[in-house]
């Protein structure tokens, strides 16, 4: 950027300053009304057991990854779900009735990534009640390695167990308040920035003005386009 733009910047800070201002204050109003949504997270280790006589780490580490494939589908599933209020968590079923809606619900809620080459799923859960949060998250959990042999077929040769969590913090995982507020302090500068760039000083004004031989001209162009009788 050239020198003249600091230059106007400078000369401009009012427009920097409560550009900014106003967008995060509108960021910050905004992030404050949003619903919020408590994070649970727990991590699962599945484990393919070989024989003594064939060991084999790497088929083990390929099985357990094919496993991890599946369980990750699996939890989206409604008949996982039901078999979720088997478990001795207390959970409050606040989702839709709706077949669809629930789908859409339940994909918001719960979040499924597979550490790759691992065996290890993590499964991350929201609720706008943080006990809630994390009693859904120990209840997949619970219900993976209760009655994870349903769906994988391999009897008591898989094992899978809960490595870490539930980690529930007690802050808010969102909305990101001061992230938001952050942001929006950022983009008010940006914006600013923007017209001070394009148009520093009026110069589209000013050029329009300088084209007339004589300010007699320019009030007349200017009585012309706000629809003013010359008298």
């Amino acid at each position: 950027m050239s020198h003249n733009f600091f230059y106007n910047l400078k000369k401009q800070w009012q427009l920097v300053f409560f550009s900014a201002l106003l967008l995060a204050s509108i960021s910050f109003a905004l992030s404050t009304i949003l619903p919020i949504k408590y994070e649970s997270t727990v991590s699962i280790l599945i484990i393919q057991k070989q024989s003594v006589e064939k060991v084999d780490a790497f088929s083990a580490a390929k099985s357990a990854e094919y496993l991890s494939q599946i369980f990750s589908r699996i939890i989206y599933t409604n008949k996982f779900f039901q078999e979720l209020f088997q478990s001795p968590y207390k959970i409050v079923n606040d989702f839709p009735r709706d077949p669809e809606e629930w789908k859409k619900s339940w994909k918001k809620a719960v979040a499924v990534k597979k550490i790759n080459n691992t065996g290890i799923i993590k499964i991350s859960v929201l609720s706008s009640s943080r006990d809630q949060a994390e009693n859904l998250a120990q209840a997949i959990a619970w219900n993976l390695s209760q009655n994870g042999q349903k769906y994988h077929g391999g009897g008591d040769r898989v094992e899978i167990k809960l490595i870490d969590g539930p980690i529930t913090p007690f802050d808010s995982a969102w909305p990101k308040v001061w992230l938001n507020t952050l942001l929006g302090l950022l983009v008010g500068v940006l914006i600013a920035g923007s017209i001070i760039y394009f148009f520093p000083d009026n110069q589209l004004l000013r050029k329009k003005k300088n084209s007339f031989s004589s300010p007699e001209e320019y009030l007349t162009e200017w009585r012309e386009l706000e629809g003013i009788d010359n008298e």
